[in-house]
């Protein structure tokens, strides 16, 4: 089978012959890959599921099967669950009852307790704030607020820093709660003021330094909750800011923080281990880390909307990004391999998953994202959780939407406005050439492609260019999967390059090159 090989760091192949930038010479050497592994992360584009029903039924029947089966009528008597792909709830388990006087089963609108999941609100508050540039993540929480001023025993107390994303990330040293002997109440009794709340921690220590170990903090939530609304919102209302900013725009219509009698005709009733029916304990100061309510439904909008799939963004997609950015390494010991903002974060078949497990009296969920994938898996569950769901899931669904992925052809993104600036022949020092075409494909928008005529037909003939904006490309190869390598060319660091056009005269682009492979000077002939 004969390939033509596009761009290598140190030369430039065509077909059986190496054109390095001063001579040409034939490899009769070169190997090529046959197994179509790449693209490794497939773009995450809009799948026809019926014409994958060999693949994706199996999968549902077994993701039904093992939902289903972790329902347990004395401790875990309803599950609610979902899996989301961009924009669409491709599947949805309701299982068990309601409670266990009643045979009523669930639906995606049941309501749970989400725990820990509510931590993902002071962190959009925060990342909020930073994409309307008042705020600086790594900012030290002493600029934000100057009461705070725990004990650091670890350095000079001026020098151990403290910053906003530590804080979101688990990994700023501070406790989970307030120690029994200074509040003298239940951990969640305490329900005091800002400045009161500062006043008891400044007695208190870190428990680690900062940056040096993941450690879970309730604690630094609640209190990341706190200092900023007291700082940016005018109101001081922490809970009408996510309503307003997070659970109204979402739509997320059965999710909140109070649980009133109202809500509670809505919930599936949670069960301890032992059977008992849960106490609804409200968390007071510490309600941002734990005290909020929802469906199935409405974390599968919330997904969404994290994915950057929904019209109304709570944060730009920059901020989006940052925000699935893990922030450190776990040690041996924590429960995720990787802390980020606030999520526990692991690899699974080499896509990195941010998951938020949430466990309180009686319920137990999780939220889980593969940003790369625009995939999520979300599940509510009225009692404690009996292994890593999610993680079991995901190790199943990832490999079978990647082999689907692979097969789609890829859709370029169409450039706006005068294409014919970055059309025509370029050519680079005389050894090779690529044509660059367009043709109009919808709304006012141009595909660019383009083709090496000196080489025979193959799948690498032609490849596209997808539009970043203006004066930017992205090389795209085009046919679905392709082989990673085709003797020393590594086709999968060559899809995805930036083809930077310059030189603009006379309303032509007169170069372009390719920084990320070290190739530059490609010039319009």
């Amino acid at each position: 089978m004969k390939y033509c090989v596009l761009f290598n760091l140190a030369a430039l192949l065509t077909c059986e012959a190496v054109v390095t930038l001063n001579k040409i010479h034939i490899d009769e050497d070169a190997t090529i890959d046959e197994t179509n592994d790449c693209p490794y992360h497939p773009e995450p584009q809009e799948i026809n599921f019926a014409s994958h029903s060999d693949v994706i039924e199996p999968l549902l029947t077994w993701l039904t099967d093992y939902v289903e089966s972790l329902v347990d009528d004395v401790t875990r008597p309803a599950i609610s669950a979902n899996l989301v792909y961009r924009d669409h709830i491709i599947w949805r388990g309701n299982y068990g009852r309601l409670n266990k006087s009643t045979n009523v089963p669930p639906n995606e609108n049941t309501i749970y307790r989400i725990a820990s999941i509510s931590k993902l609100f002071p962190t959009l508050l925060l990342f909020s704030l930073k994409d309307s540039g008042l705020l600086d993540l790594n900012a030290d929480i002493r600029s934000i607020n100057g009461r705070f001023n725990i004990q650091r025993p670890y350095l000079r107390q001026s020098e151990e820093k403290v910053t906003l994303r530590d804080i979101a990330s688990q990994y700023s040293g501070l406790p989970s709660f307030f120690p029994y002997d200074i509040i003298k109440l239940n951990y969640f009794d305490w329900n005091g003021t800002l400045n009161e709340t500062l006043d008891y921690l400044n007695n208190q220590s870190l428990v680690f330094p900062p940056k040096t170990k993941c450690h879970y903090s309730n604690m630094a939530f609640a209190l990341l909750a706190d200092i900023l609304s007291d700082k940016y919102l005018v109101d001081k209302n922490f809970e009408g800011w996510c309503q307003k900013h997070v659970v109204e725009r979402v739509g997320m219509n059965n999710t909140g923080f109070v649980i009133t009698k109202q809500i509670e005709k809505k919930m599936a009733a949670g069960y301890m281990p032992d059977g008992s029916v849960a106490p609804l304990v409200d968390l007071n100061w510490f309600r941002p880390a734990g005290n909020y309510y929802s469906s199935a439904e409405d974390l599968a909008y919330l997904a969404m909307n994290l994915m950057g799939m929904q019209y109304n963004p709570i944060l730009s997609n920059d901020t989006l990004n940052e925000m699935f950015k893990p922030v450190a390494t776990c040690g041996f010991g924590y429960f995720a391999e990787q802390t980020g903002s606030p999520w526990e974060m692991n690899e699974h078949d080499s896509y990195l998953v941010a998951q938020k497990d949430g466990d309180i009296y009686g319920y137990s969920s999780t939220l889980s994202i593969v940003p790369d994938m625009k995939l999520s898996f979300n599940i509510l569950m009225s009692g404690s959780r009996p292994e890593n769901i999610a993680a079991k899931v995901m190790e199943k669904v990832i490999p079978v939407f990647r082999g689907i992925l692979r097969k789609i052809p890829v859709a370029l993104t169409g450039a706006p406005g005068h294409v014919h600036k970055y059309t025509g022949l370029y050519e680079i020092d005389n050894v090779q050439r690529w044509n660059v075409t367009s043709e109009v494909s919808s709304h006012s928008l141009s595909t660019l492609k383009m083709t090496n005529p000196d080489v025979p037909d193959s799948q690498f003939k032609t490849v596209g260019l997808s539009f970043i904006s203006d004066g930017y490309l992205k090389l795209t190869l085009l046919g679905g999967e392709f082989p990673c390598t085709i003797g020393q060319s590594n086709l999968e660091v060559q899809n995805g390059a930036l083809v930077s056009f310059s030189n603009l005269t006379n309303g032509l682009y007169q170069q372009f090159d390719m920084p990320s492979l070290a190739l530059f000077g490609f010039k319009r002939v």
